[in-house]
């Protein structure tokens, strides 16, 4: 006796670029501001915590909610990232590995932002500068950093250059963004901390340094998501070959793709 039971329809995962980039932009705000206000509450009561609301809401800090969402805001780019590098490689485009390169690499920021890799790498400037050069810049890792986004940048300069010309523009400007806070204002806020060691900059230069970060991330989202749907890259994910159909005995229900055979479900980055 044939079974009555008809493949599932295919899964698609719409993506709302319409919707998910102005809230990311109003939470990051939010977030920008509670922690001002949290460093203002410090400032003028001499309350260090506001019962543990100050801390939680500092960007300074690694173990708080704008770190948080930081962390998630690098992941939900890798995941964007893994979706495009698998679409290319399923039409075995060229830079497949490329897009696979950056979704690892987003990965690594996400960590690093809860757990502070980067700040491991500060001994290796040491090496790399005298120390009577600049104590504040033998002390911080940006001497890493930046030669890591050389590596990067030089790895990745055909791949950028074949990018189409407006995904490639908004990258780049995402990117400067993203770097100008995490290397540009960290160095300034650490040669001007040395001489400055209290005052405004203890919360002004550390919230402006985080928010080009997570406003260089919405942004990469925000054109990830339009190179996506520009370039239609769907997923097919497949049934392993040993798991039980259940599709009708007799004919075969058609695919998604119009052919005979079991309907795999796709993800996909759409706009509206």
């Amino acid at each position: 006796m044939s079974s009555n039971i008809s493949p599932p329809p295919p899964l698609r995962l719409q993506l709302d670029h319409a919707r998910i980039i102005p809230w990311l932009w109003a939470m990051m705000a939010a977030l920008l501001a509670l922690s001002v206000t949290g460093n203002i509450i410090r400032a003028t009561t001499g309350h260090e915590t506001a019962l543990g609301l100050v801390p939680l809401f500092d960007v300074d800090r690694e173990q708080s909610v704008p770190t948080f969402f930081s962390a998630c805001l690098l992941l939900g780019a890798s995941g964007l990232l893994a979706l495009a590098a698998a679409g290319e490689r399923a039409r075995r485009a060229p830079f497949a590995k490329h897009w696979g390169g950056l979704a690892a690499g987003f990965l690594y920021l996400a960590t690093d932002e809860v757990a502070g890799l980067h700040e491991q790498f500060g001994p290796f400037a040491r090496f790399l500068i005298p120390e009577d050069f600049s104590a504040s810049l033998h002390r911080c890792w940006v001497i890493s950093g930046v030669i890591g986004v050389a590596l990067v940048s030089g790895l990745y300069a055909r791949f950028v250059w074949h990018l189409p010309a407006a995904a490639r523009g908004e990258f780049l400007r995402a990117g400067l963004t993203y770097l100008g806070g995490a290397i540009g204002v960290e160095v300034f806020s650490t040669i001007y901390w040395e001489p400055h060691p209290t005052g405004w900059s203890h919360s002004a230069l550390p919230t402006l340094e985080e928010g080009m970060e997570m406003a260089g991330v919405i942004l990469f989202i925000g054109a990830l998501l339009r190179h996506l749907a520009g370039a239609k890259l769907a997923v097919a994910i497949a049934q392993p070959a040993s798991a039980p159909s259940l599709a009708p005995t007799g004919d075969a229900a058609p695919s998604a793709s119009g052919s005979n055979g079991p309907s795999l479900p796709q993800l996909a980055a759409c706009p509206r």
